[in-house]
């Protein structure tokens, strides 16, 4: 909608001033604007699908600064046809943009549908004359206006865009994908019919396009293999979310998700993990664990929970008068999430295939008005033979009674750091208690509050373990290794070279 909204504010501000603007002029200032104010936005499929739509009809000639290239005064020649000329026009820009797409929609393993140039004739007006201007209205009606009209006037709004919705989910369950052949065309062929067909449309020869649009239907596309962005299940994922902390425990029957990284304090953040839990086939989540309240680790909670199906919110106990976490609990309960405060006891929380024990903050002596830090959750979770303690922010003082109290507990294949690498944590006593195999940092590469500290790094050194730092090594993956010997350790992402501070 955004996207929209600047373009065609861009051409408004254009016209009032009786100027034109090349229509690729004016998708380059919309693309710079997103990048701008919110550059991940450019990498949503859905933002993709659109440049990518109207960059093809810029190239095939339909949208240009004037006209389109239907001849006007043909148009007006036979009133009688109008109607009829309007729908074969927008049936074969409908046709243009699915013929430019198609390597994109192949890419990400949407379906080809055979029918969808033709439902368009349909869509395409109903979303510009319908679903746009209402959108606008409800984008620019304040808050009060919305509550004053609320039983009837955000409806009629809505309707619009709903029914557009229902219908192309009624739709998909009718029109299954129609490839038919055993076999998919490799990338190279894909993007040469692509080109060859829409060629073909810029002299006129739409039997031919539409023939090379039919045989790629039944077909079938592959434009070429990645390679796996990440091991299958069962993984656990550290996200790269800069000065925050993000975890995913990924089993073959349930997920499980460890805070959500930074984010404004709006708690508008979390579209970049989003994008990540998508990426390595996230749908729903079982648990969601909020560590504590600070911004970097529940920047995201807000969108994940409105945006992803969630069983399960797990706070801290400690965190019960925290003000920003108690609005989660809200937003959960609202989206029907069952919200546990959590404190440590002796217990394994079975889910699925995951066991997860809480071993921080305790359930007696912890005062609710103790630190973030001082009282995050901290986990252990076993899954297929791989322990992991998550240790969120705890520092020294809290490691020593976790020492006292659940020594036994704390060896682990697997050690998330404390407080992203701070010198005030991840004391001696505590990695040689732990003696984990793997250690993950969870801090920028180019630290801003000395996070991770260098004298911290040379304790995790001299504690002989493998070590991941996601601002070093992007997300970083661990896994059972093969043939269920060890485990193993891979990043995903640019490496850099980084140096942290003393």
């Amino acid at each position: 909608m955004h996207r929209a909204a600047l373009l065609f504010g861009l051409f408004a501000l254009f016209r009032s001033s009786l100027r034109r603007i090349a229509p690729g002029v004016a998708l380059s200032w919309v693309a710079g604007a997103i990048l701008l104010f919110d550059a991940s936005a450019l990498f949503d499929v859905g933002a993709q699908l659109s440049f990518s739509a109207c960059a093809v009809l810029v190239a095939s000639g339909f949208w240009t600064d004037g006209r389109s290239r239907e001849d006007a005064s043909d148009l007006r020649a036979n009133r009688g046809g109008r109607l009829l000329r309007a729908s074969v026009a927008t049936f074969r820009v409908s046709l243009v943009v699915s013929l430019g797409t198609v390597p994109l929609v192949a890419q990400y393993g949407m379906p080809l549908s055979l029918v969808s140039p033709l439902l368009n004739v349909v869509a395409i007006p109903w979303a510009g004359l319908l679903v746009l201007p209402c959108s606008f209205v409800a984008v620019a009606m304040p808050d009060w206006m919305f509550d004053a009209t609320a039983s009837w006037g955000a409806s009629m709004l809505f309707w619009p865009a709903e029914t557009l919705a229902g219908v192309a989910e009624g739709l998909v369950e009718r029109f299954p994908e129609p490839s038919v052949v055993g076999w998919k065309l490799p990338w190279f062929a894909l993007v040469a019919s692509s080109v060859a067909a829409l060629w073909a449309t810029r002299s006129g020869r739409w039997t031919l396009a539409l023939s090379v649009w039919v045989a790629l239907c039944f077909v079938g596309a592959r434009p070429f293999d990645r390679g796996p962005f990440a091991p299958t299940p069962p993984q656990i994922v550290f996200f790269d979310v800069g000065q925050g902390d993000a975890a995913l425990v990924q089993g073959r029957e349930a997920t499980l998700l460890i805070d959500t990284g930074p984010g404004p304090v709006d708690g508008s953040g979390g579209a970049a993990l989003l994008r990540a839990l998508l990426a390595v086939g996230v749908h729903s989540i079982d648990v969601l664990v909020v560590t504590h309240g600070d911004l970097d680790h529940r920047g995201g909670a807000a969108r994940v929970l409105r945006s992803v199906p969630v069983a399960e919110l797990w706070l801290p106990a400690s965190g019960g008068r925290d003000e920003p976490l108690r609005a989660l609990a809200a937003i959960a309960r609202d989206r029907g999430t069952r919200v546990l405060w959590q404190s440590a006891d002796d217990r394994v929380r079975r889910r699925g295939d995951l066991g997860i024990e809480v071993l921080w903050p305790p359930a007696a002596g912890s005062s609710p008005d103790a630190s973030r830090n001082a009282g995050s959750m901290v986990l252990r979770v076993s899954l297929e033979g791989i322990s992991t303690l998550f240790s969120a922010d705890i520092g020294v003082a809290e490691e020593a009674r976790l020492l006292a109290l659940a020594r036994e507990r704390l060896d682990v294949d697997v050690l998330k750091v404390p407080h992203h690498g701070s010198r005030s944590a991840s004391s001696p006593a505590f990695l040689e208690a732990v003696s984990p195999d793997l250690v993950i940092v969870s801090a920028p590469c180019d630290p801003t509050r000395g996070l991770p500290s260098q004298i911290t790094l040379d304790r995790l050194v001299r504690a002989d373990a493998g070590l991941g730092w996601t601002g070093r090594d992007g997300a970083v993956f661990v896994a059972p290794g093969s043939a269920g010997t060890g485990l193993e350790m891979r990043s995903w992402g640019r490496s850099h070279e980084c140096e942290a501070r003393r």
